[in-house]
């Protein structure tokens, strides 16, 4: 547990103890937070990706000590699920970006060769970009203003 080692290096004890303490008596909300945001973008039932998110979580409300010192209880307790939501919500977004890669990936593995290149890839690169030239040239010209 990451956080658990980070806890050491907070040098004021009363912050140390507060964070402590928070960890202890909410990381159930914030594994109920995360749980729930994982639910809706497709990893339901994922506990102990939850249990990692709440670290995550916990390991930037470390970073932000400065922050967590200047914030009442409920405060720090609106602050730790937002952090948590936050985290959870950079995962999905990781996550789904990275499932769109792998297909757009598999997809052009899946796709037949274009035979419009095939016709063209003995003439050389020189013939290919003057016929590309061509090509370009016979498009209508497009009379829309770039902003």
């Amino acid at each position: 547990m990451l956080f658990l080692l980070l806890l050491q290096d907070i040098e004021d004890p009363k912050d140390r103890d507060r964070l402590t303490e928070f960890y202890l008596n909410y990381s159930a909300l914030l594994k109920n937070k995360a749980l729930d945001i994982l639910g809706r973008c497709g990893w339901a039932g994922r506990g102990d990706l939850a249990e990692d998110l709440v670290q995550d979580a916990m390991v930037r409300l470390i970073k932000r000590m400065e922050t967590i010192k200047k914030l009442s209880q409920p405060q720090l307790v609106a602050y730790g699920v937002k952090t948590v939501q936050s985290c959870a919500l950079d995962y999905c977004r990781r996550e789904a970006a990275r499932s769109r890669t792998a297909f757009a990936a598999e997809a052009l593995e899946e796709a037949p060769e274009d035979p419009v290149w095939r016709e063209y890839s003995d003439d050389g690169e020189e013939q290919l970009f003057l016929r590309l030239g061509q090509v370009l040239a016979a498009l209508p010209q497009c009379s829309c203003a770039i902003k």
